[in-house]
């Protein structure tokens, strides 16, 4: 079993909800889902069905910060539909963190948003 496929999602997942991030920007969004999207391919090709429900909460918090109609999460047959893994307290903290693209937001002190866009393959040398 792989290590990465195992921990990597919540290292992930625990980067976002970390409290010193107080804001993620569209940009962040797009990238994380990048870096989602190669770990779920990786954990895809290992052949172990199991391990996909690892990164099931972390795919469906980041669709979650990808839609358009952030409305939906608070509707509970579209969360429980969409959003079943995704834990209840954590979403509604993900979307408040969430910067939309034509808001402006004062800030509140130093941000760390950047170690969002560092690149996949940095996650898995620094796991090392």
């Amino acid at each position: 079993m792989s290590l990465v496929a195992c921990f990597l999602p919540f290292c992930l997942q625990g980067l976002v909800l970390d409290e010193s991030i107080t804001r993620v920007s569209p940009a962040a969004v797009k990238t994380l889902a990048m870096d989602v999207a190669f770990l779920q391919k990786y954990v895809e090709d290992l052949g172990n069905p199991a391990l996909l429900e690892n990164i099931a909460e972390l795919l469906q918090s980041v669709a979650l910060m990808q839609t358009d109609n952030h409305e939906e999460y608070y509707d509970i047959s579209q969360r429980s539909k969409k959003y079943s893994r995704v834990d209840r307290e954590a979403g509604v903290f993900l979307l408040e963190k969430y910067v939309h693209p034509f808001h402006t937001y004062p800030s509140h002190g130093p941000c760390t948003i950047h170690l969002l866009t560092v690149p996949f393959p940095l996650y898995l040398r620094s796991a090392s």
